[in-house]
């Protein structure tokens, strides 16, 4: 089994293989900011496990064995280094160096449901869904916002986001925006259809549309 260290090595070669061609000792010297020494020993554990060609004086290559392994870990520090980077907006370097220290402890399955995770709330707008889920549970502004849903008619309030990317496109097209005042004028039997009076017309949204919107109550006088 490689350890942590003997797999950033494997990464590395693959990287500077790309850009550079060729892999050199001094290379990954400078890669790693490490002794000589330290970058000879790796070399010859990896040449000795069947991960690299390796003779002295001579360029570094990969065996198969060791691209796979170099490609599988190279693999999941980008899976993970975009999720801090894109979804928790860590800075460039420091979600590299988290990445880093992170990928040898997960298993590709578990990574791969990373980047589908990732991949999705990016297409879903993350900010959009953290304002959402920090106004629900009243960690922004000075009031908790509700699912329009949990209304009743005459309910005057205000948008305040909208948590699917399909409601917020088929909102859009109705010119229903954030920050925007309604009131709630009827509300079907089977409480399947919600009717609300903005900007002079009606609209009517479906339940499962109006679960992904939050608004908080108007206090200024219902919407005519």
């Amino acid at each position: 089994m490689l350890s942590e260290s003997l797999e950033d090595y494997l990464e590395s070669i693959l990287v500077l293989k790309y850009s550079n061609n060729t892999v050199r000792i001094k290379d990954l010297v400078e890669y790693h900011n490490v002794k000589n020494s330290s970058v000879v020993n790796a070399m010859k554990s990896l040449s000795a496990s069947g991960h690299v060609n390796y003779e002295k004086y001579r360029h570094i290559d990969l065996t198969e064995a060791g691209l796979c392994r170099a490609s599988r870990v190279y693999s999941k520090h980008r899976i993970i280094e975009r999720f801090f980077e894109n979804v928790l907006k860590i800075p460039t370097e420091k979600a590299k160096q988290m990445a880093c220290e992170v990928e040898h402890h997960m298993e590709l399955n578990h990574v791969e449901k990373l980047n589908c995770l990732t991949t999705y709330l990016l297409e879903e707008n993350i900010q959009e869904i953290f304002t959402c889920a920090k106004s629900s549970y009243g960690l922004k502004g000075n009031e908790a916002t509700t699912p329009l849903v949990l209304h009743k008619k005459d309910f005057c309030g205000v948008f305040v986001c909208f948590s699917k990317k399909p409601v917020r496109d088929r909102l859009a097209w109705m010119k229903l925006n954030k920050g925007e005042r309604f009131t709630i004028t009827r509300i079907s039997l089977d409480g399947s259809i919600i009717e609300i009076h903005h900007g002079g017309g009606y609209h009517s949204i479906s339940r499962d549309d109006a679960e992904a919107i939050q608004v908080t109550e108007d206090n200024n006088e219902t919407i005519k």
